[in-house]
């Protein structure tokens, strides 16, 4: 992305990213949350652009690679959802800010892939 005069910009304040009817806009302090020091990975396989419902009871949860993997059990069905590492238990009942969906996402650290997996900035308190 470059700014209007031509050069790349020092800082990264905002990341959008445009999908076929909504956009996915995330701040400075949302994507910091994603990123490991000093590193940045970027991955584009939306399947849509944001999940809606994101609370329920934890049905499964892993810790790898500095984020938390979890299984909710939302009552209607069971989603995946990824965070920043958060200290939650199978039995909590959480709720998790939205985030965007991925397809086939495969984390190296699990040494798995995901159908379908939220990423979420964090827990709603």
């Amino acid at each position: 992305m470059r700014n209007p005069s031509g050069s790349f910009p020092t800082r990264l304040t905002s990341l959008q990213i445009p999908l076929t009817d909504k956009d996915i806009t995330m701040d400075a302090k949302k994507i910091s949350s994603f990123l490991a020091a000093g590193s940045l990975t970027i991955a584009i396989a939306f399947g849509s652009a944001a999940a809606a419902d994101l609370s329920g009871k934890v049905a499964e949860t892993m810790d790898s690679g500095g984020y938390t993997y979890v299984l909710l059990d939302t009552g209607s069905g069971k989603t995946w959802a990824a965070m920043p590492q958060t200290k939650v238990a199978v039995g909590d009942q959480i709720k998790l800010e939205e985030g965007p969906v991925m397809e086939n996402f495969t984390s190296k650290t699990l040494n798995r892939t995901f159908e379908t997996i939220v990423f979420s900035p964090g827990k709603i308190k």
